[in-house]
């Protein structure tokens, strides 16, 4: 029997989405590791981006065009990075692709 213990609620939350949201949650983690808005891209960690991901899936279909992506993405990264480290044009390419994404799944 698998201790899981050490399994916290974001993990939970991550494989909750990627269940139920394959492709678009694939496709969101790939473009978050593509742009790489927190620069901890290293070449092989392509997971890092998951929670994050979950979060915007989750988020996504409340939002009406790239204006609003580009709020929310804002506001997932001051949560799960420091609030500091970003600003709202940080995100103004990464918002057109994730709604183009949108768009199309």
């Amino acid at each position: 029997m698998q201790n899981n213990s050490c399994i916290s609620p974001e993990d939970i939350q991550v494989d909750v989405v990627r269940a139920s949201h394959g492709q678009l949650f694939s496709l969101i983690a790939a473009t978050l590791f593509k742009f790489d808005p927190a620069e901890i891209n290293f070449g092989t960690n392509e997971d890092e981006y998951e929670y994050e991901a979950a979060r915007i899936v989750t988020l996504l279909q409340l939002q009406d065009g790239p204006t609003s992506v580009q709020r929310m993405l804002l506001s997932v990264f001051r949560g799960a990075f420091d609030k500091e480290m970003f600003s709202a044009r940080d995100f103004t390419a990464l918002a057109q692709e994730i709604w183009s994404i949108r768009k199309y799944n």
